[in-house]
């Protein structure tokens, strides 16, 4: 069955009713605050402040290591502090709410490419009202006002999906060179969705088009670009270390969410759906709901976060095996990536319902008028209460009055 393929007025009113709901309710949230609620801020605001210090490469924290973290974003709020004056942790703190409206605005036009408009709004929707229910917002794929330098990478990571299947047909070079410095700059935001888009190119690639030689010629101009794009955090890393880990702390923080459970339960919870995913993903594709490259690049997103949680459980924590060595990065965010991908397949899998439902019931419009009335109240009522958030503005009350 095919998705109607237009794109209806209302859905973008809806997607802005949406963002406006975020940003009043993050502001809200983040009322008075002086100080953040996530203390990954804190390593965030030095390592602005050791931009805005002069200390482009350097680690502000080691006395003379190179810079760990990809700079992108810190280098974005050091020049905005550096204009402004406003000192980065009050700018971190104060900017989130409106700055992190690039996560549900990034995922409604990536989701509006890849299964359509409305089953876009649909995801979007459980983005914004669902998915931080039960889960604190640093290990979750949603909006939240918390300054965060993933969360913005994660907004990143879904422009750049958007751009790869909008571009991948064409045979333009300077549209792998687009592609490839949007994998690049990811890569300058964050490790993780970087990983995942270079996993993604080359497959949906060779899925959209002919195997002949400007083929591979224009995958390779991808990759060399995303290369050149890299190498401000990359060069200092392999002169100096050689891309071997010396402090594995950062890599290897586990939240309690995955430090708690037993890894027969945790790989259930965190895996299965994943591998329940990917034959849903087969059905809309061999029902042509979605398109082949559609189909490729959602595979590959719910694959590569399996392959790296796997590899958690399996290792443990002890184990210095190679393989569970390389790529050593902290597991939630593999668990955010996956989390995001599933909300675009339920998205999709919750408008196919409402069209069965519509067809085989009386009055269908009236049917799913009703029903998408009451999955906007049931959401909203479900996004008005959020716990973390009420701990988290305690904390950092309690934090500001301290600093």
């Amino acid at each position: 069955m095919k998705l109607d393929a237009r794109n209806p007025r209302w859905t973008w009113y809806s997607v802005c009713f949406l963002l406006v709901f975020c940003a009043v309710r993050g502001f809200w949230v983040t009322r008075g605050l002086r100080s953040p609620g996530i203390m990954d801020t804190f390593r965030d605001a030095g390592l602005v402040q050791g931009i805005v210090d002069g200390n482009w490469f350097g680690d502000p924290t080691i006395g003379g290591a190179w810079r760990y973290y990809p700079p992108l974003i810190h280098a974005f709020f050091a020049a905005v502090a550096a204009v402004t004056g406003i000192e980065p942790l009050r700018l971190l703190t104060m900017s989130a709410p409106l700055l992190n409206l690039v996560v549900p605005a990034g995922f409604f036009l990536m989701t509006r490419r890849l299964i359509g408009a409305v089953a876009g709004v649909i995801g979007t929707a459980l983005l914004v009202f669902y998915n931080d229910l039960v889960l604190p917002p640093w290990i979750t794929a949603a909006y939240h006002p918390w300054s965060s330098v993933p969360l913005l990478a994660l907004g990143g990571f879904f422009f750049s999906v958007w751009l790869i299947h909008a571009r991948i047909r064409s045979e333009r070079w300077r549209d792998a060179i687009l592609i490839g410095s949007a994998i690049g700059l990811t890569f300058l935001a964050h490790t993780v969705p970087a990983l995942i888009l270079a996993a993604i190119l080359p497959v949906a690639v060779l899925t959209g088009r002919e195997i002949n030689a400007r083929t591979l010629g224009w995958i390779a101009i991808v990759a060399l670009t995303a290369l050149v794009w890299s190498l401000p955090l990359l060069l200092p890393l392999v002169v100096s270390y050689g891309l071997h880990i010396l402090n594995p702390g950062p890599g290897a923080l586990v939240d309690p969410l995955f430090a708690h459970w037993p890894p027969s339960r945790g790989m259930v919870l965190t895996i299965l759906p994943g591998l329940l995913a990917l034959p849903a993903i087969a059905m809309f594709r061999v029902e042509g709901t979605i398109s082949r490259v559609a189909g490729a690049i959602l595979t590959v997103w719910v694959i590569v976060p399996i392959v790296f949680l796997t590899r958690h459980y399996a290792c443990g924590a002890a184990s210095q095996a190679a393989v569970c060595t390389v790529f050593v990065l902290a597991v939630h965010h593999w668990f955010i990536y996956l989390q995001a991908a599933l909300t675009c397949l339920a998205g999709l899998a919750a408008w196919l319902c409402m069209i069965h439902v519509g067809r085989i019931a009386p009055r269908r419009e009236r049917w799913a008028g009703a029903g998408l009335f009451v999955g906007v109240v049931c959401g909203i009522a479900a996004f008005l209460p959020r716990p973390f958030d009420d701990s988290m503005r305690q904390r950092a009350l309690d934090l500001g009055i301290r600093w």
